[in-house]
């Protein structure tokens, strides 16, 4: 079997003076790429092979569908060459997981293996494989060098990585552990200053929790742990988290007859911020979305037309109390709390 991709970009026009600089250097830049087997093909526009990189494994070429990038196409040191950010997975998963950046000719610029042993607040120790999830190239502008975003869930149970490398040597700039997996992530500006946030979504599933979440980071000061109320890390050895704003979403009556609800999807559009929040993953039921402004307001809150019909069905074989959607909305929105945590 073969898998075709379509490039991914990200960052916006080079400076005027370092496209002056580098416009008789640059070379053919990648626009697709092809896995087959053990190896990974780069092509330009036209379609002509740029190189070829044979791997020690077989690629596991399911892992290269769906919506989530696992090629990226990025100038990451403003030399005018773009180079290619790839998601290695191997077919035997005990090869490790990793992200590997090219340069433009094809010879390997660094690599990076996610997760490392870290051992929680019950004394549970947990040791890699971390597998990646999302990697994302940030500032959308011409700041060199460029920042990667790679977040990483423990190979079978909750601890998750959040590291923030320089794109450019592959280098741990920032980390952030998280009790419960954050599988989406987005850039958004945030505040009365505009500046550009890291988002976090997912599950914070520590006992005192176990909700639907948002955390809210300054691109600069990405560090620490999920903290529990008392203000104690959830990782041993690690300061608390810098996150700047987390968002905690309440439960449906559905939700709590589970152990948790998530975040389902994350949208940022020009002027709102949209969460899908439902339950476990595997658990079709409907969500609720809530749709903040740029200040964090909470706009709107709606129920889907899924989940609208499962909770009538439910109430109707009395499996959950009566309730109106208009009283339930109310009761949700309420429900959301917001916190600036003082680290």
């Amino acid at each position: 079997m073969r898998y075709a991709g379509v490039m991914s970009a990200f960052g916006g026009v080079a400076a005027a003076a370092i496209a002056a600089r580098n416009l008789f250097t640059r070379k053919p830049a990648p626009a697709s790429y092809l896995i087959q087997g053990g190896s990974l093909s780069v092509f330009d526009a036209q379609g002509k092979r740029l190189w070829n990189h044979a791997f020690e494994n077989e690629l596991y070429e399911d892992a290269y569908r769906g919506e989530r990038p696992k090629c990226l196409f990025c100038d990451v040191d403003g030399d005018g060459n773009v180079e290619v950010i790839f998601y290695y997975c191997p077919s035997i998963p005990v090869a490790g997981r990793r992200v590997i950046c090219f340069n433009h000719d094809g010879v390997r610029r660094w690599e990076f293996m996610p997760g490392k042993s870290v051992t929680d607040n019950l004394n549970q120790t947990y040791v890699r494989p971390y597998w990646p999830v999302d990697i994302r190239v940030f500032p959308p502008d011409d700041r060199y060098p460029r920042r990667l975003l790679v977040t990483s869930v423990h190979h079978w149970s909750f601890p998750m990585q959040a590291a923030i490398l320089d794109a450019s040597k592959g280098g741990v700039i920032g980390e952030y552990w998280h009790r419960g997996h954050l599988l989406h992530s987005a850039i958004a500006a945030i505040g009365q200053t505009g500046e550009p946030k890291l988002i976090l979504g997912g599950v914070i599933d520590a006992v005192e929790y176990k909700c639907a979440t948002l955390v809210i980071f300054d691109l600069d000061r990405v560090g620490g742990a999920s903290c529990a109320p008392t203000g104690i890390p959830y990782f041993k050895g690690m300061p608390p988290g810098l996150e700047e704003t987390i968002v905690l979403f309440p439960k449906t009556p559905i939700d709590e007859q589970e152990e948790f609800n998530q975040v389902l999807s994350l949208l940022v559009s020009t002027e709102r911020i949209t969460v899908a929040v439902g339950g476990p993953v595997g658990l079709i039921y409907g969500s609720v979305i809530y749709e903040f402004d740029r200040q964090l307001n909470l706009l709107s809150t709606v129920l889907s037309v899924t989940l609208r019909a499962r909770l009538l069905q439910l109430q109707r074989n009395s499996e959950i109390p009566k309730e109106s959607f208009e009283h339930l909305i109310v009761r949700l929105t309420n429900g959301v709390r917001i916190q600036f945590p003082k680290r």
